[in-house]
Parts: structure tokens; sequence; C-alpha cells
């Protein structure tokens, strides 16, 4: 069996998960708890059907930008994925000041608007939900990625959205 490790981060926080591949099925230790997962992918979309530990789950995973959109059994969440390497020159990577500029919180998949949020001139903080898009029949809740103040809104309920459309923007700072 092959053996990957990587180091997932959502909400801020990391985990270290190793992932053993073999006979159409996985073994995943996520902080050192197995899971047996079994995943199939629904063929020209981002939607996989999942056994893990024997129970079913639909999820859509889709790369946006240097993260990933996960949004299994209708929980939505941003997160990172990288290995040791990564982990390592992060490290060594120049710390951030105070972040300057604006944000764009864009739509990973087509669908359509069923919520708005936030208005302009909203403060948000980073984690607060801005837009939902249903997407495969599934309610996708997107969220700030960083804190600021609302500058502009792209998009209405109702509307339909491509992937990457821009949904809201923010004001960092």
């Amino acid at each position: 069996m092959d053996e990957t490790r990587y180091f997932v981060t959502v909400k801020g926080r990391s985990y270290p998960v190793t992932v053993r591949e073999g006979e159409g099925r996985l073994e995943v230790a996520i902080d050192g708890k197995s899971l047996g997962v079994d995943l199939r992918k629904v063929r020209g979309t981002p939607l996989w059907s999942l056994l893990i530990e024997n129970t079913p789950h639909k999820a859509v995973l889709v790369k946006d930008g240097d993260r990933w959109f996960l949004d299994l059994d209708g929980v939505a969440e941003h997160l990172t994925i990288g290995t040791d390497r990564d982990r390592i020159l992060a490290q060594f990577a120049p710390k951030e000041g105070k972040k300057e500029g604006a944000a764009v919180v864009a739509s990973p998949m087509p669908g359509l608007v069923t919520a708005v949020k936030v208005k302009e001139g909203d403060t948000v903080s980073a984690g607060q939900s801005v837009a939902t898009v249903e997407a495969m029949k599934m309610e996708n809740e997107f969220k700030a990625h960083e804190s600021g103040v609302v500058v502009k809104v792209h998009v209405q309920p109702g509307a339909s959205v491509t992937k990457g459309a821009p949904l809201v923007t923010i004001r960092l700072g």
C-alpha cells in the first residue's frame, strides 16, 4: 500500500493526514484516527460519492486558487492541503503585516444564488457567511476569507453564476 502524508488546514487549525491507497479503498488517518474510505467520482462533475466507515456521504470538492472548497453533506469549508515540505517552507516565509487591498469571494462552481447575507458597507469577519449558492441540488455557503468592509455585492438571490464569478468584494483591514 502506498502512503502519502499531508497537512490539512481548516479554520486556522492544521491536522496531520495520512492516506494509504490500495485495492479500490483508502485508509485515511486524520490526527491519528483511522477511517476506511471508499470513494467514487461522479463523471464530469466535482461530486464524489463516499462511504466513510460504511456510512454514505456526498461531497463536492473544487480547487479554489491555492485552496480547496469542500462541501461534505451540505457543510461547506475552505481548506488548504500541503505536504511536510510545504509546512517546513512556510516556517521561513516572511510574516504578513497588516493586510491591505481587497479580497473577492468567488463561486468555485456554477450554480444559483439562493441568499446574499451582507450588503455594501457591512463589516465582516473572517469566516463569516456572505452568500449561498445552490449547485447540483446542494446548498453551498461561502464565507469571507479575511476581515474587512463589503465594498461591492456582485449578485442577488435568483442570479445564476458561473465558475469563478465574484459574489462579494471586501476591502481588507
